[in-house]
């Protein structure tokens, strides 16, 4: 089916969006010419932000120049989607063992036909931290093989020793990329001895980010444990911040938590932030209409990950009013900004921020709750209000 044809006014804001990108990239090629040495960096991070080809070239000719590489890498490739193509596969090539970086960074401008150059390159032998990337990489980029690799390992896994149980950790680590392995991550989390409490925790965490129902009720078990205070390892979630998070209850005790599984919990799925890009586009139609208060047509969403591999199919769902823009571009096209961000869902209902730029320097935010009515997504209250930012 051919594409639908491009409305005249979005054409000529894009023409527009184009020209002033390009003399901004011609004026900060001017400044980085002139710059001294500690002031390139910022220079090259400002065309990163034009998130166009013709900057992307520059930062690909200068990056080697800059001590800090990565952070560049990151910021162009983050910025650019596919445009960075080149850039990360130059960099993949001639880092050497720092290569790890630029692998994983490969999925922000690939789709999973890069799988087969993944795969090549994995059976060369590389470094451990080039391995390391490419096994992550893989499951980021679904690729069959990598997951039915990871889900025959982490079957296998049956920790005795803390040697075992960090190895079960950096497996539970690759898979928190793959909510096609919540199950197998809830089967290892419930059959892990309380005697390897990080292991434990961290299991908890990533079965319930990856949306493992059942592994709810064994959280819950744990917190009517007499052992349950001693799941506080440092920098992990403890266990009832984890339910209220991924279950959006905040009961204060065992008991409660128990009551409310019993009763509609083991039938509620859980909310994580794995989205589906169709649900993801009615969420924001849905925020937008609910929350724009400008008169005019169409509303400009801001969004930094615009160009990223895979946001085309939200992008494609969006209402035709709905413009989406990085901050940068918005800011070149002089409009005022709206934006919809951290979205959760469980399938049912949903909870989303909006936010409205109409002043820049004071931005308004409210999270608000969303459910699903004949498969239409709507508004049904607001959660939070925030402080002006």
């Amino acid at each position: 089916m051919p594409a639908a044809p491009v409305p005249e006014d979005v054409r000529q804001e894009e023409q527009l969006l184009a020209e002033r990108k390009a003399d901004s990239t011609s004026e900060l090629e001017r400044q980085l010419q002139e710059a001294a040495v500690e002031q390139r960096m910022g220079v090259l991070l400002q065309l990163a932000d034009l998130s166009s080809a013709r900057a992307i070239e520059i930062i690909d000719r200068n990056i080697d120049s800059i001590s800090d590489r990565p952070t560049l890498l990151n910021a162009a490739a983050s910025k650019a989607g596919v445009d960075a193509r080149a850039l990360l596969m130059r960099a993949v090539d001639t880092w050497g063992p720092d290569a790890g970086h630029p692998i994983e960074r490969l999925h922000y401008a690939f789709d999973p036909g890069i799988a087969p150059d993944l795969r090549a390159r994995l059976a060369k032998n590389p470094p451990d931290g080039a391995r390391r990337a490419i096994q992550m990489e893989l499951i980021r980029l679904k690729e069959p093989r990598a997951i039915a690799e990871l889900r025959r390992e982490i079957a296998a896994a049956n920790p005795r020793t803390s040697e075992d149980a960090q190895q079960a950790i950096d497996l539970l680590s690759r898979a928190s990329e793959s909510v096609e392995l919540a199950a197998d991550v809830g089967r290892l989390f419930r059959r892990v001895d309380e005697i390897h409490r990080q292991l434990k925790q961290y299991a908890a965490g990533v079965a319930l980010w990856l949306g493992d129902r059942e592994s709810a009720e064994h959280v819950i078990d744990l917190l009517a444990s007499p052992g349950s205070g001693s799941f506080n390892y440092p920098g992990l979630h403890s266990l009832e911040d984890l339910l209220k998070r991924h279950t959006k209850q905040a009961f204060a005790r065992p008991e409660e938590w128990k009551a409310w599984w019993t009763s509609a919990g083991r039938r509620t799925p859980l909310f994580t932030v794995h989205v589906p890009p169709e649900d993801e586009s009615g969420i924001i139609n849905a925020v937008v209409a609910w929350g724009s208060t400008i008169q005019e047509p169409v509303v400009y969403l801001q969004d930094e990950s615009k160009y990223l591999s895979g946001r085309q199919r939200i992008r494609a769902g969006l209402d035709a009013g709905i413009r989406m823009y990085t901050a940068r571009e918005i800011s070149l096209l002089q409009k005022d900004p709206f934006s919809v961000s951290d979205i959760e869902t469980n399938g049912e209902a949903a909870f989303a921020t909006f936010g409205d730029g109409a002043n820049a320097m004071n931005w308004r935010l409210k999270r608000v709750e969303l459910a699903r009515q004949n498969g239409v997504w709507h508004v049904v209250r607001v959660a939070e209000e925030f402080p002006v930012q």
